[in-house]
C-alpha cells in the first residue's frame, strides 16, 4: 500500500510511514508542500529556500541529481535507498528497502549498501554508485534495478583468488573499490570517482569499463599532473562532466581537470597539497580555506561538484561549510557560507549542521544544496 501523507515534519513523515507499514520501501512516498515555502523552517538568509525536510546523517556524504523535469534524486545513504523530490517538494523512495544488501530487480525488492553517488540520463534512467558493494547500477524510468558494471564477489567472497581491486572488462568482470561519485556525458558514458582505487573510471553505454587516468598498481596515492599513466590522485570524491566534455574532480583538496584523452591537471587549489607531494607525505595537507586564481585557492574535503550550462563549477567544501564557485579560468569565490545560517558547536566539524554535503544544477541553473537539515533551492541570479 502507498502511503501519502500530508504533514510537515521530516520525522513526523517518518513514524506516519512506519504506522502504516510501509517505512523506507519504494513507493512510500510524502507530500510536504502544503506549507509556502518561506515559511519552512531553516530557510537561511533569504537567498536559500528549503526544498524539503529530509534529515541525514551526522557527517555523512549524500549524493544529489537532478532530471530534465526539474526533479531532485537523493542517494540517502544511510538509509540505503534512492529517493526523488519533485519540485513541490513531494518525494518518494524509487528504490532500496532500507536495510543494506545486494540484490537486484524491482525498486521496492532491491537492495544497496551505502549508495552515494548519482546521475540520471534524459531517459529518465538513475545511475548509482553503490559504495560499500563496490558496483555501479542502473533504476530504470520503470524502476527496476540491474548492476551495469563492477563486481560485488571480488571484494565479499574471500574464495576469490584474483584481488586486483581495480580491474577493467566488460561489465561484470570489471572491478571498482568504494566507487563515491559518478556524471554522465552526453554520449551516455558514467564516470567515476574510484576512490579506494585512486583512479578515475569509465563506464561505456555498452558496459565496457577503462581507466581514464590514475596510475597502477595500487594504492599509487599522489598528487601528479599529466597523462593518463602518470597522473595521481589521493582518494578522488565529487565528480562533474563540463558542457566542454571534460571531467573535474575534487581530489586533494583541489579541484583537479581531466581531458577526455586523460590528461589531468590542477585547475583550482593544489599549492600546498604539491608541496605536501614533494615533502614525500601526501596527508599531511589536511585543507585551508581561500579565494583566489588557480593555485592560490584553498579547499577543506570538497565533497561533491556540480556545472551549470555555462561551465561554472559549484564545490560543496565540507569542512569550510560553504559552497564554492570556480570558473573556466581557475577563478575561485565563495558563493555560500553556511557555517553563519547554521552554527552548531558539535564535534567534529563534519557533524555541523550546515556542511554540505552535496550539489547539484538544476536546469534552469538553480543550484541544489543538500545539508543535515534538508534540501535547499538558490534561486535564480544567485551565481
Amino acid at each position: 500500500m502507498v502511503a501519502n501523507i500530508a504533514i510537515p515534519s521530516g520525522y513526523l513523515n517518518a513514524i506516519a510511514c512506519l504506522i502504516t507499514g510501509a517505512a523506507l520501501i519504494a513507493g512510500c512516498s510524502f507530500n510536504e508542500s502544503a506549507r509556502d515555502p518561506a515559511q519552512l523552517p531553516g530557510r537561511a538568509d533569504g537567498s536559500l529556500v528549503q526544498l524539503v525536510d529530509l534529515h541525514f546523517g551526522w557527517g555523512i556524504q549524500i549524493g544529489l541529481a537532478t532530471d530534465k523535469q526539474g526533479n531532485v534524486y537523493v542517494a540517502d545513504s544511510h538509509r540505503n535507498r534512492i529517493v526523488r523530490v519533485g519540485s513541490d517538494g513531494a518525494w518518494a523512495v524509487i528504490a532500496g528497502a532500507g536495510e543494506p544488501g545486494y540484490r537486484d530487480g524491482p525498486g521496492a525488492m532491491a537492495r544497496f549498501s551505502f549508495p552515494q553517488g548519482l546521475a540520471v540520463d534524459d531517459g529518465g534512467n538513475v545511475f548509482v554508485a553503490d559504495t560499500l558493494n563496490e558496483v555501479i547500477r542502473k533504476i530504470s524510468a520503470r524502476g527496476e534495478v540491474t548492476t551495469i558494471a563492477g563486481s560485488y564477489r571480488w571484494y565479499h567472497d574471500g574464495n576469490v583468488r584474483d584481488r586486483n581491486p581495480a580491474r577493467d572488462g566488460l561489465g561484470t568482470e570489471a572491478r571498482f573499490h568504494a566507487p563515491d561519485s559518478i556524471a554522465l556525458d552526453k554520449k551516455g558514458s558514467v564516470f567515476v570517482s574510484d576512490t579506494q582505487n585512486a583512479r578515475i573510471r569509465k563506464v561505456r553505454p555498452d558496459g565496457a569499463v577503462s581507466t581514464l587516468s590514475g596510475v597502477w598498481p595500487y594504492p599509487r596515492l599522489g598528487f601528479v599532473d599529466g597523462p593518463a599513466d602518470k597522473a595521481a590522485f589521493n582518494y578522488p570524491h565529487g565528480i562533474a562532466v563540463g558542457p566542454d566534455g571534460n571531467i573535474y574532480v575534487a581530489d586533494n583538496n583541489s579541484i583537479r581537470k581531466i581531458s577526455p584523452d586523460g590528461f589531468t591537471y590542477t585547475l583550482a587549489g593544489g599549492l600546498r597539497a604539491r608541496q605536501a607531494q614533494s615533502a614525500g607525505d601526501v596527508f599531511r595537507y589536511t585543507g585551508g580555506f581561500a579565494n583566489g586564481r588557480g593555485a592560490e585557492a584553498e579547499f577543506a574535503n570538497p565533497v561533491a561538484l556540480a556545472i551549470d550550462s555555462k561551465g561554472i563549477i559549484y564545490v560543496a567544501d565540507e569542512n569550510n561549510f560553504a559552497i564554492r564557485r570556480v570558473t573556466l579560468e581557475g577563478e575561485t569565490t565563495t558563493l555560500f557560507d553556511l557555517k553563519n545560517h547554521y552554527p552548531a558547536p558539535t564535534n567534529p566539524p563534519t557533524a555541523r549542521s550546515g556542511a554540505p554535503l552535496a550539489v547539484a544544477v538544476l536546469p534552469d541553473d538553480r543550484l541544489v544544496i543538500a545539508t543535515l537539515k534538508g534540501i535547499f533551492i538558490a534561486p535564480a541570479g544567485l551565481r
